[in-house]
């Protein structure tokens, strides 16, 4: 149920950033901010999930501190209650940061290297069709002998 859970935190994270590229996109002013925009967005979901994991992590740990009673001056619900609202909100500034750091960098290399990374993009997508193309070969010819002895059939007899 947590990974299905960590999924769908992710995947609505990426919803909301490709709803936001299209708005960016409609909006004339702000076409060259829409994949920068979509990135701020996307990063929510692996930084929320990485969040989530961390702070059930915690709750493990806290629980196993309580329960050995090795610290009984620990007022655990007051704890909890606390850190919950300034882990909340230590986790929206952390994830705040590192989005607007990586939309950044994203969008400096976009401006400057546009040319090189179309280029790259095009040598991936080549090496993509081309190794699809290899493997689909190759599991062919496994498949299909290409000699058959004693039957018909062979594409070579």
């Amino acid at each position: 149920m947590l990974p299905l859970l960590l999924a769908i935190i992710i995947f609505m994270f990426l919803l909301v950033g490709a709803v936001a590229f299209l708005v960016c996109v409609l909006l004339p002013a702000t076409r060259r901010f829409a994949l920068s925009i979509a990135i701020w967005f996307a990063m929510w979901g692996p930084c929320s999930t990485a969040l989530l994991v961390l702070a059930g992590v915690g709750l493990v740990a806290g629980g196993l501190v309580l329960k050995s009673g090795e610290n009984p001056l620990m007022n655990a619900p007051k704890l909890a209650a606390t850190l919950g609202w300034t882990y909340l909100i230590f986790g929206a500034i952390v994830t705040s940061i590192i989005a607007t750091a990586i939309a950044r960098i994203h969008q400096f290399l976009l401006h400057r290297l546009t040319f090189f990374l179309f280029r790259l993009y095009a040598t991936v997508l080549a090496a993509g069709i081309g190794s699809v193309f290899g493997w689909s070969l190759g599991w062919w010819i496994i498949s299909h002998p290409m000699i058959r002895h004693g039957g018909g059939g062979g594409l070579l007899e």
